[in-house]
């Protein structure tokens, strides 16, 4: 299964609905933790799930704000073996170091085309 969340105080999820559907249209089974997760939280219900991929959307990040720490929590609390994708537009990109296993996902084309480039259809 794949696992969709927000992180903490981002309640944006638009995206993530969009992501999940595409998903859901390739068949894969979800496991969709909506808006503002927290971190930790996610991480060991990622692990109760025995989701296979994490998926993330993130429209803001504001200096100051809690993606960027949200993100490392959440990438301290994963199996290795668990990818994230975070799918997020330039702007809210610019200044957040994302882990190396952390894959940037810049539109829903790219999102399909590495679901079908991971998983076997």
């Amino acid at each position: 299964s794949l696992a969709f969340a927000t992180l903490g105080d981002e309640r944006h999820e638009l995206g993530l609905l969009a992501g999940a559907f595409i998903a859901a249209s390739l068949g894969h089974r979800l496991v969709y933790f909506g808006a503002g997760m927290p971190a930790r939280a996610l991480a060991v219900d990622v692990a109760s799930a025995r989701a296979a991929l994490v998926v993330i959307s993130a429209v803001h990040n504001l200096p100051g704000g809690s993606l960027q720490e949200d993100l490392l929590h959440l990438d301290r609390g994963l199996a290795e073996d668990i990818p994230i994708w975070i799918g997020a537009h330039e702007a809210t990109l610019r200044h957040l170091l994302v882990p190396p296993r952390v894959a940037v996902i810049r539109d829903y084309a790219e999102f399909r085309r590495r679901l079908r480039m991971t998983f076997e259809y």
